[in-house]
This record gives C-alpha cells, sequence and structure tokens, in this order.
C-alpha cells in the first residue's frame, strides 16, 4: 500500500508540475500578445495604450481583451481618445501561428470617444494624421509579405457613446456635446480580399477610423437641427468632415 501511496504521490508531483509549466506559459502568452497589441495600436496611431487584462483561449482560438483604452496625445485634458469595455476577436487556433489569420469573428463593445479641440490643435485630427503617416509603412508591408497579415471581412461594435468638446469655438465659453449614441455599427469588408491581408498596425488603423467615421456619420443623421447648425459655422466642422471623408486603400 504504502508502494502504491508514493507512486500515486509521484504522479501528482508530476501533475502539479506540468499544471504549474502550463500556467506560467499560457501567462507569457498572454503578456506577449498584449505586448504586442499595445505596440501595434502605439505605432498605428501615435498614442500610449492600456490594456487592462488580455487572455488568449488557445484551444478556441479566441482573444478576450477587457478595458482597452487609446491615451490622448500630449497637451489635452479629457481622459482618453477612445475607451473599449471590451474586445472579442476569434479565428482558428492554429491559424495564429501562421504568416496569414483570418479572424472568424470580432467584435467591441462599450466604445467611448472623445474628439477635443483645444485653439489650434485637434486630438482626432493629431491621430488620424499619425496614421496617415504610418499608412505608407503598412502598404510596403503588405505588398512585400513583410510580418504577420490579418483578414477581416466583418467587425461588429455596440454601444457606442461619442463627445465634442470644442474650446476655440465662436462662442463665448468652450462648448462641451454629447452626440447621439449608437447601439449597433458594422464595419463591412475591412480588409479587402485582393491585398491578401494587412498587418496588425494597418488592422488597427482600419478599425479605429472605421468606427469614428460610421459612429460620427450615424449620430450625424440623428443629430438635432440646433446643434448641426452651430457645428456646421465651425471651420473645425469642416476640417473633420474632409478628414472623415477620407477612405482606407
Amino acid at each position: 500500500m504504502r508502494k502504491i501511496s508514493l507512486r500515486y504521490r509521484i504522479i501528482g508531483f508530476i501533475l502539479l508540475g506540468l499544471l504549474l509549466v502550463l500556467g506560467i506559459a499560457v501567462l507569457r502568452l498572454d503578456s506577449a500578445i498584449a505586448h504586442n497589441l499595445r505596440s501595434a495600436i502605439a505605432t498605428s496611431l501615435g498614442v500610449p495604450v492600456r490594456i487592462e487584462r488580455l487572455h488568449y483561449n488557445i484551444l478556441n482560438g479566441q482573444l478576450d481583451v477587457e478595458r482597452l483604452t487609446l491615451d490622448n496625445p500630449e497637451g489635452f485634458t479629457t481622459p482618453y481618445f477612445m475607451s473599449a469595455t471590451g474586445l472579442m476577436l476569434r479565428a482558428k487556433p492554429a491559424s495564429f501561428f501562421t504568416q496569414t489569420t483570418e479572424l472568424e469573428s470580432f467584435q467591441i463593445r462599450g466604445i467611448d470617444f472623445n474628439i477635443e479641440q483645444q485653439l489650434t490643435k485637434n486630438n482626432l485630427l493629431i491621430i488620424f494624421g499619425n496614421a496617415r503617416q504610418q499608412r505608407k509603412g503598412n502598404l510596403q508591408a503588405n505588398l512585400l509579405d513583410r510580418g504577420k497579415k490579418f483578414l477581416l471581412e466583418r467587425a461588429i461594435v455596440d454601444n457606442v457613446t461619442s463627445h465634442l468638446n470644442l474650446a476655440a469655438f465662436p462662442a463665448t465659453k468652450p462648448l462641451s456635446l454629447d452626440l447621439p449614441p449608437v447601439s449597433t455599427l458594422e464595419l463591412n469588408n475591412v480588409t479587402p480580399e485582393n491585398i491578401g491581408g494587412v498587418v496588425l498596425s494597418d488592422l488597427v488603423d482600419r478599425v479605429v477610423s472605421g468606427i469614428v467615421k460610421t459612429a460620427i456619420a450615424k449620430s450625424q443623421a440623428s443629430m438635432p437641427q440646433g446643434i448641426l447648425r452651430i457645428l456646421e459655422n465651425s471651420p473645425l466642422w469642416e476640417e473633420l468632415k474632409r478628414e472623415l471623408n477620407t477612405k482606407n486603400g
């Protein structure tokens, strides 16, 4: 009995050791993915990125992110440019380790973003300008097959709220506006099939700019006429509309 007991004890220690090693490996994988995601977003948009929690399920290929925050460029007072309560994407598990990953599902919930104007600078225009400068490098990487690629047909975004904070405005004091919320929006054909996938920083640019452009367009359609007339008299609004009308290639 002692021999049997000792044998089971040894097996138990071995299994415990394997579970510990597996747990450490999963934590390291989650940490590496979080680092790569933060780096790709920061590279694409030129702002710091914070991730509260990230977990990748290696068995079903699902990646879950809790509280993703894109900070403002320096010099702005709103707490962040964009924040998401959660993000979920899924692909075939093995495809994450191949050259091109086709994302089968991509969902974002609880988006909140701030457009802030301070005198002669605007946070959205700065961030979109950073992304535009990065697109040339993204295009070269896409064409030359440099780095890992991603394919995404459709993204679903739930519960989008947006705010305008305008300091340089034809009024006596700064104006803060909450745009009409958007319950659900869809981004279709995020990565066109003819380019065979895009690098992660390009995917980030396409998703973030798509969310902002689509949300503002939907909000504008239900915006009270009084607010819309005020905005239409602002030079900033014209500049924003020109930027929002640009398309990714």
